[in-house]
This record gives C-alpha cells, structure tokens and sequence, in this order.
C-alpha cells in the first residue's frame, strides 16, 4: 500500500469517527432539548392546572351566592303566600234568626247578617254533620271560611244549642235591701243604684272568711260583695256573694 493509500484511509476515518461523534453529540443535545420541551410542557401544564383550579373556586363562590340568593327569594315568596292563606282566612259568629234553603240569617253585636251558604259547605253539630235545615232558630253558629275580594266564602259551620256571648261580670259592693232563696237586691254604695240578681244551683254564698254559708244567713242591711254574670237571656246571676260583716253576730 502506497503511502497516498494510507494518508486516504486515514483521513477518511476520522472523517467517520467525527461524524459519529458529532452525531452523538447532536443526538444528545436533542435528548437535552426534548427533556427541556417536556420539562417546560409539564410546568405548563401545571400553570395551567392552578389557573382552572382557581377559576373553579371563584365559580363555586358566585353558584353559592347565587344559590343563597335564590333561597332567600323562595323563602320570601312562600313566607308572603303563607301570610296570605292566613290573612284571607276569616270567621264569623252570631244567633241564628231565620234558615233559607242556601242562606243563614244571624245577628251579633255587629248587627245582622244575611249569608249565602255553597252546598259544598261543612255543617256540624255536637261532632255529627247536619243539613241546613236542621239549624234551628236560637241556635249559635260560627262560620269560618275566607276573604275573596270583597265577598266572604264560608267552608264550615259550627253549630251550638248554647250562647257563644261572652258573660258580662260585675262586681258590685252594697248593702242587701231585699233577699230571698231566689234572688237578692243590692243597693250600690258607689251609686245608690239597685240592682237585683237571681241565684243559682252554682250561686257560692261565704262568710267574712271566706267559709260557706247559707242564704238564709243573710238579711237586710247587710253589707256584701256580689260577683254576678249574665246569662242567656241578658240577666244577672249570682256567681259569688260574700258578706263583709259576721253572720254569727245577725239576729
């Protein structure tokens, strides 16, 4: 082999071997560059997991406030129909005067009332239902129903045999002027005014102390305290009658 062979060999091997290295050497930088790329990819991926991650918080602040929001609404309506119902509902209560087959004549101390009556209304008497018919006049009945506009719808009627008028107390301090087992009439201290009262099964007749007596340990002239009520019929009765002096000391 000439020495021009070997100079030729020689060059063109380390023509190879450099470009064997230089390719290593480019492989490596682009081994390099790609863990870079990923390396960046990953850390913006992870940028951009916060971003969501903090977009999601702000988004579940604002749906709860809306949904605070929308309570409070709903609440709000519901409250207004509740007071409504209520509002609308509506009672009425007298002594009945005069039945027609779909209306009900009553008088209260508001005056009298002439109401319709629907069929579909609900009448009850001593916890069994009756018709119409079978109110009586004298009668008490309370009517509950409600307010539509300007007309009242009755629902249900409550029928009573007794007077639903609230009693009259008066409690009245005076001297007996007459009395017997059946009443007893007092003259007021305050107004000379008398009053007569009628007595009852449930009349309480007491002493000074407070201990019972009878009737017949009153008599004229004796100073009393008198708690009466009316009846039915507008009438005072005797609840409690107590005298203010010693019976034991009446002759």
């Amino acid at each position: 082999m000439t020495k021009t062979n070997l100079l030729k060999i020689s060059f063109l091997s380390l023509l190879i071997l450099g470009g064997t290295t230089m390719a290593a050497t480019t492989l490596k930088a682009q081994e390099t560059l790609q863990k870079s790329n990923i390396a960046q990819t990953d850390q913006a991926t992870d940028e951009e997991t916060v971003k969501p991650t903090e977009s999601l918080e702000e988004t579940t602040d604002t749906a709860i406030k809306e949904i605070k929001k929308r309570i409070e609404e709903n609440t709000s309506k519901v409250k207004g129909a509740l007071d409504e119902m209520f509002n609308t509902q509506y009672g009425m209560a007298g002594e009945v005067q005069r039945i027609n087959d779909d209306a009900i004549t009553f008088k209260n101390t508001q005056g009298t009332t002439i109401l319709a009556i629907p069929k579909d209304v609900g009448i009850t008497k001593k916890s069994k239902d009756i018709l119409l018919t079978d109110i009586a006049v004298g009668n008490w009945i309370t009517v509950l129903g409600y307010k539509e506009a300007e007309d009242f719808i009755p629902k249900v009627i409550l029928v009573s045999e007794t007077s639903l008028r609230p009693d009259t107390q008066l409690v009245l301090l005076g001297l007996i002027t007459d009395i017997s087992t059946k009443k007893v009439t007092i003259t007021d201290r305050s107004t000379g005014a008398e009053h007569t009262f009628d007595f009852t099964k449930t009349t309480q007749v007491e002493d000074l102390t407070g201990e019972e007596a009878s009737i017949s340990d009153f008599e004229k002239d004796v100073s009393v305290l008198l708690v009466a009520t009316t009846n039915e019929d507008g009438e005072f009765e005797v609840r409690t009658m107590r005298s203010l002096a010693p019976l034991d000391e009446l002759n």
